[in-house]
């Protein structure tokens, strides 16, 4: 499900990456956003992982919680 083109070219670049926050082990999470969408930056010796809840190029509500699902 994609919201722009945008966005899935990050997601296919692994810019942007779903997962349970609880499988995110090779890097910290950066915020307190709760969501299953992060943007990922990296750094030394992994990622840093930054919790996003609305698409960075159109705006449209990702997590699941914004789009009232959960």
């Amino acid at each position: 499900m994609s919201c722009c083109i945008e966005f899935d070219q990050a997601f296919d670049e692994g810019v942007i990456v779903w997962a349970p926050p609880q499988e995110i082990t090779d890097g910290p999470m950066m915020n307190q956003i709760i969501s299953e969408y992060f943007l990922r930056k990296p750094r030394e010796g992994g990622y840093s992982y930054y919790a996003i809840n609305y698409c960075p190029f159109c705006g449209m509500p990702r997590s699941l919680a914004k789009q009232g699902l959960i």
